[in-house]
């Protein structure tokens, strides 16, 4: 009689038992957890059962598909075509294409041959002309309207003031000395110089004229320096190369040249010079090289300052 697979949970021994389906010890450790197993039984029977289902659904499909693969009922062939040969008849006959299709209709007579000969010329159309174009007159220039201008068209709005009459760079000339001061010309410019009236408005000149800017140094202590130029003596004189004066520029009344000196100003050494500003008119066009004639009275001296203005200088606008 078969007996069901005895495993021990100890030392996993297996063995079949002899008198019971489970034994109560393990032969190889002794010890009581033994467990048995029908699977070793079973799988045989249910192995055998699988393959006896398998063998059925074999057999089933085999019907079937061999019901289905019955080769269909052959189709009768059509007889053959036996061609055979004209009997009576004659072949038939090629076209020519050059003749009708028609042996009684006529050929129609083609277009009549040219004549050598020259071609008539093309005939011009005569086109009447145009008449010409009349020229078209110039427009007149408009004629410029002449505005009289007065210094106080001149007049900023405020906040914006004139711009102050500051020298042009790019030139000084060399320092004249009389005594204890020296002087040069650091600047000269044809141009609308800023005016100052006594209420400390600000106008343009109405008039272009020669500003001449002169920088003024003291190599000793105690010295000052006035305006140059000035409404009770001038101690500025300008001339050209042929001794010709150049007048002072005419300014409306009670009004100057901005930056122009105001009062006695002092001359400290090794400090920067005090600069003034002068007005001349316009020089005549025949001018050349300028001198400035400076006198050293203004600054308390008894000698000339005399200083050359180059013609490339002041003649830029």
């Amino acid at each position: 009689m078969l007996r069901p697979l005895n495993r021990c949970d100890a030392c996993n021994y297996t063995w079949y038992p002899q008198g019971e389906n489970r034994s109560r010890r393990c032969p190889g450790c002794g010890s009581e957890a033994v467990q048995c197993s029908w699977l070793p039984l079973a799988a045989p029977i249910i192995g055998g059962g699988l393959f006896l289902m398998l063998l059925a659904c074999g057999g089933v499909f085999a019907l079937i598909n061999q019901a289905d693969s019955e080769p269909p009922a052959p189709v009768a062939k059509a007889p053959p075509v036996v061609e055979r040969p004209l009997v009576d008849r004659d072949p038939p006959t090629r076209i020519s294409p050059q003749l009708p299709m028609n042996p009684g209709a006529a050929i129609p007579p083609g277009p009549a041959p040219i004549p050598p000969g020259r071609p008539e010329p093309i005939k011009k159309v005569n086109t009447p002309s145009l008449p010409p174009t009349p020229p078209i007159p110039k427009p007149e220039p408009p004629v410029p309207v002449v505005v009289k201008l007065s210094p106080a068209d001149f007049l900023a709005p405020h906040p914006h003031p004139p711009r102050p009459n500051r020298p042009p760079l790019g030139f000084a000339s060399g320092w004249d000395q009389c005594g204890p001061i020296q002087a040069r010309v650091v600047g000269a410019k044809i141009m609308h110089p800023t005016l100052v009236n006594k209420a400390n408005q600000h106008t343009l000149a109405p008039e272009p004229m020669l500003v001449v800017w002169v920088e003024t140094q003291s190599l000793s202590k105690g010295r000052t320096v006035r305006r140059w130029q000035n409404p009770l003596g001038s101690y500025a004189q300008l001339k050209d190369t042929e001794s010709a004066k150049i007048e002072a520029a005419t300014l409306p009344a009670d009004t100057w040249v901005g930056g122009q000196i105001q009062g006695a100003q002092p001359l400290t050494p090794g400090a920067a010079g005090v600069v003034d500003v002068l007005a001349f008119e316009i020089p005549s066009t025949s001018s050349r090289d300028l001198w400035l004639k400076l006198d050293g009275a203004n600054v308390s001296e008894r000698n000339m300052f005399l200083i050359k203005i180059p013609y490339d200088v002041w003649s830029k606008r």
